[in-house]
């Protein structure tokens, strides 16, 4: 179960209530998230409570996604910055997989313009507003829209399964 662990940053307001941005969701902090989301005090968490505690989180969760690219605290995200983002990630992993110590420095540089293809492309599709950066909304209607299709492609991929067994 998340909860919340004193000191650290999520989805607690300061007042003690579910759904602020004080304090921090943490695993295994059952009692304290329990008085945070329990809006009738009765000891355990409604689907309502729960479902209110989810949104709190992912909410929670886009807000540090986003901020993790809009380097510039700007409000948007631009190719530039989701594009040095990505390298960060690489180079995280740089070293570290058997696949990238494979590749040529001509396979590298490939794959760094496809790379940025990909996110010149995401950037158009949910560019709304067409100023070629991606805002706050525009983020978290995109990250939607990813998700409900991830979701799919599961549901997609356990119907085949069972078909096939």
């Amino acid at each position: 179960m998340l909860a919340q662990e004193a000191g650290t940053s999520g989805n607690f307001s300061p007042d003690g209530t579910c759904g602020g941005r004080h304090g921090g969701w943490k695993a295994g902090n059952h009692e304290t998230m329990l008085k945070a989301c329990d809006k009738d005090g009765d000891g355990k968490l409604s689907d309502q409570e729960k479902a209110e505690a989810r949104t709190a989180m992912q909410s929670e969760w886009l807000d540090k996604m986003f901020a993790e690219f809009d380097t510039n605290g700007d409000g948007k995200i631009s190719v530039e910055e989701a594009t040095a983002r990505f390298e960060n990630l690489s180079a995280k992993w740089k070293g570290k997989t058997e696949f990238e110590s494979k590749l040529s420095e001509q396979e590298k540089t490939s794959m760094k313009s496809v790379a940025t293809k990909w996110i010149q492309e995401m950037i158009s599709k949910f560019d709304k507003d067409g100023d070629g950066q991606i805002s706050k909304d525009e983020f978290v209607a995109g990250m939607k829209v990813a998700r409900e299709n991830a979701m799919e492609m599961h549901k997609q991929h356990h119907q085949q399964k069972e078909v096939s067994e």
